[in-house]
């Protein structure tokens, strides 16, 4: 068979998804990532891998294909495995050593350069391998072994010795330097090389140490085993160093100004913000949501979660189906659990607490956070909560300068992280410690407790005042104090049963006067509805906001290129506890003029809604809106 029926064995046969990759192991397309929740279609293997390309296969591992896959990359990694009884499965032969092809288990990510396991990789969620028949760069090619191959032997169980293990589990390396078991001796040695490498040493410095090393062992390593083993972890570290020698370089003023980048490059780019939570939670940021102990930050970010990882709307805002990853330190397993029965069934939401028996969630100023980078790539991290996940001095710029720097890394991979944190005890409307908190945060969201005077002011309920015992309290959650993106916030009321729920905004009843003035004239643009709303007694900029808060409620506003790109709001039957309105209203100060007439618009090309969100039916008499045009055997 050639590449193009490869890739079509690989995603009509076994239902694996595939992408092309070069001879150096990278993708041959700029956008790869989608393929980890589909699969290609036979357009896109045609165009990949038909007409005699060059391309290589790719096979995306994770859940999509329900695959997970080990590299051992050096002879002492399949040494390793032979002593530790890897599992038969299906295996490919690489250039330098095996792949073994195992089942995926929900959770579990992709790994490199693990001190304990030197010269073995997995990839697993949010990763791919080479397959057959792609070629090495060395002119080799990827082989199934043969009786070996997809065909041949089901998947096997990824064994635990492969997974990751608690930290306190591992054997502590100064307790190594007294000489270990037989079965131990050559993962042992890898460790202590690959600490001896990253300590600054030599390569003749790290033989010696290792020589005397083996001398302590009950049985000794072979001299050369010795001298295969070190070296090939010195050159692994050697290699995967950044190239510093690469900065040095420029060395001229001309030569430094021409890697600068020009404004109108910048300017240039397309890039658009996009929202796992529509408006609420930014995509690839790092999101602050504070509020005082006990007010229902938990119970917030579990619905937002589950909405999140099932892909449904979060009370009727247009959700990112996403990974989530619940990172808890707070909460005792019963709290999490009679929570999670009274929000319901969710898929694709994945808790990691702090007393979890099989590993440990670790502390963000522990040298272990690392292990957050091989959760699955682009997923969604909740932490609950900042106090609990680190050791640190929230009042100490330094220190939470290093914690939020390290969730940085996290972000600039492609994670999105929500940060639960609370706030101090003189004020509910600042969160709590150094300013650096905030300072290097992305977007802040605060769940408070409002009231509203008549006069339309906000203001924060204290713990004293009878409306913090309301049943019907109403909470703000939505910006408080900064934002890189959009400032937009929603009301909400809190259901013993079923956690927060939407509650009409304090200023529904001028939303409403001006649903019914959009109902009786039909589609308008933005700025003619906002002209025949200036009766209501407010200014231009006001009601352009409100016509921005009831999108989705009220109205639906679509952006019309085939208009100049005017902005169409069309009025849509409400959801929730809203009742449609059904009176229609005398329009005030909006003219039969050119400037005002009601669009006509074309309905025979008409889009779908982006969302399906239940509502109630129409009520009679209800106005009903319009449809718009708008490894061989060796292991």
């Amino acid at each position: 068979m050639d590449k193009l029926q490869w890739a079509k064995y690989y995603v009509e046969k076994k239902g694996f998804s595939v992408i092309p990759v070069g001879t150096d192991k990278k993708p041959a397309i700029k956008e790869w990532k989608p393929y980890q929740t589909k699969r290609p279609t036979k357009d896109e293997l045609q165009q990949w891998f038909g007409n005699g390309s060059k391309n290589n296969i790719g096979i995306v591992t994770g859940a999509i294909s329900g695959i997970a896959v080990v590299d051992f990359d050096t002879p002492e990694a399949v040494k390793l495995a032979k002593e530790k009884h890897f599992p038969t499965t299906p295996m490919v032969k690489t250039a330098r050593g095996y792949h073994a092809y195992c089942k995926h288990k929900p959770g579990v990510g992709n790994f490199q350069d693990r001190d304990d396991l030197a010269g073995i990789d997995l990839r697993a969620e949010g990763g791919f391998v080479v397959a057959p028949l792609s070629i090495h760069e060395t002119g080799k090619k990827y082989e199934w072994v043969a009786g070996r191959s997809l065909d041949d032997l089901p998947l096997a169980d990824l064994p635990e010795w492969i997974l990751a293990v608690k930290p306190e589990d591992k054997t502590p390396l100064k307790d190594l330097y007294a000489g270990v078991s037989k079965g131990d001796r050559n993962q042992s040695l890898a460790r202590l090389a690959g600490s001896w490498v990253n300590d600054g040493l030599t390569y003749d410095e790290c033989l010696d140490n290792a020589v005397l090393w083996n001398q302590r062992n009950i049985s000794p390593l072979p001299e050369k085993e010795i001298e295969r083993t070190v070296r090939s972890i010195y050159e692994k570290h050697q290699r995967s160093k950044p190239k510093q020698e690469d900065q040095t370089k420029i060395v001229t003023s001309e030569e430094l100004y021409l890697t600068l980048e020009s404004w109108n490059y910048i300017r240039s780019l397309n890039i658009q913000v996009e929202w796992l939570v529509d408006r609420l939670i930014p995509k690839g940021a790092i999101t602050i949501l504070f509020g005082k102990g006990g007010i229902g930050k938990t119970w917030l970010s579990l619905d937002i979660a589950r909405c999140v990882g099932d892909g449904s709307p979060f009370h009727g805002y247009i959700v990112t189906k996403t990974p989530v990853i619940f990172i808890d330190f707070e909460n005792p397993l019963a709290v999490l659990n009679a929570r999670t029965q009274k929000l319901g069934n969710c898929s694709n939401v994945f808790f990691w607490r702090a007393n979890n028996e099989k590993l440990k969630a670790p502390k963000l100023d522990n040298q272990s956070w690392e292990l957050y980078k091989s959760l699955p790539q682009g997923s969604l991290l909740i932490f609950d909560t900042l106090r609990a996940s680190q050791g640190k001095d929230e009042n100490a710029s330094d220190d939470m300068g290093l914690v939020l720097g390290r969730l940085k890394e996290l972000r600039d991979m492609g994670f999105t992280i929500i940060l639960l944190h609370h706030t101090p005890r003189n004020s509910d409307k600042v969160p709590k410690g150094s300013t650096a908190i905030v300072d290097l945060a992305d977007h802040v969201l605060g769940l408070t407790l409002v009231k509203k005077t008549k006069g339309g002011e906000e203001i924060v309920v204290e713990d004293k005042d009878d409306e913090a015992n309301d049943d019907k309290a109403i909470y703000r959650f939505g910006v408080r104090d900064k934002t890189r993106f959009e400032p937009y916030h929603v009301y909400l009321t809190l259901n013993p049963d079923r956690g927060f729920e939407l509650a009409p905004d304090p200023q529904e009843d001028t939303l409403e006067e001006m649903y019914k003035i959009l109902n009786k004239s039909g589609t308008l643009t933005k700025t003619a509805f906002a002209e025949c709303c200036k009766g209501i007694g407010m200014g231009i900029n006001r009601l352009r906001k409100l016509i921005d808060l009831g999108q989705g409620r009220y109205w639906d506003i679509e952006r019309r290129k085939d208009q100049k790109n005017a902005y169409l709001v069309t009025p849509k039957i409400q959801f929730y506890s809203f009742t449609p309105p059904i009176d229609s209203v005398k329009l005030t100060n909006c003219h039969d003029t050119p400037d005002y007439t009601p669009v006509k618009l074309d309905m025979s090309d008409a889009p779908q809604p982006r969302t399906s969100v239940e509502s109630d039916s129409f009520t009679e008499g209800a106005c009903k809106t319009e449809k718009l045009d708008l490894l061989e055997g060796e292991i």
